[in-house]
């Protein structure tokens, strides 16, 4: 059986990082824009590995009672096995201890599957922000209640 570990991202990440950002080239970072969350005390960024090999990763910010999912990928080849929902709940623990009560993110209005499986883990779409992203493209805006979880 394959060993997943959920762990704190490092700068020895960062190659791992922007491969997986490759792979999702609309919205992708720049080294230089992963590197200065590595720099700045208000982000958090996980990475999800399986036998050792980065296969996906998530960056947060935590500021006061709000917990901002920024970016989340998982690799082409390992998603719809639960991954990022691990990561998303992992950060959802880790948001309640630093005293915050929701999360929000971005999401492209385009992204189905992204939008389905924050659903799926009970976000609410709250509303849209117009022609948000570079190529004009809306991005509808999601909340989670931490206080009203489930789990």
């Amino acid at each position: 059986m394959s060993e997943v570990i959920i762990r704190c991202a490092t700068i020895e990440d960062i190659g791992d990082i922007c491969n997986l950002e490759k792979q999702y080239p609309v919205d992708m970072y720049s080294i230089d824009t992963i590197r200065a969350t590595f720099d700045n005390d208000y982000y958090e960024n996980l990475v999800i590995t399986i036998d050792g090999m980065v296969v996906g990763y998530i960056s947060i910010t935590i500021i006061y009672e709000e917990c901002n999912l920024v970016k989340i990928i998982i690799d082409e080849k390992h998603r719809k096995r639960g991954y990022a929902t691990l990561l998303i709940k992992k950060i959802m623990s880790d948001a309640l201890c630093n005293n915050a009560s929701k999360v929000y993110l971005e999401v492209r209005s385009d992204n189905i599957p992204a939008k389905n499986l924050y659903e799926k883990i009970g976000f609410k779409k709250t509303n849209t922000r117009e022609k948000y992203y570079a190529d004009g493209m809306n991005a509808d805006i999601y909340w989670y209640f931490l206080n009203d979880r489930a789990d």
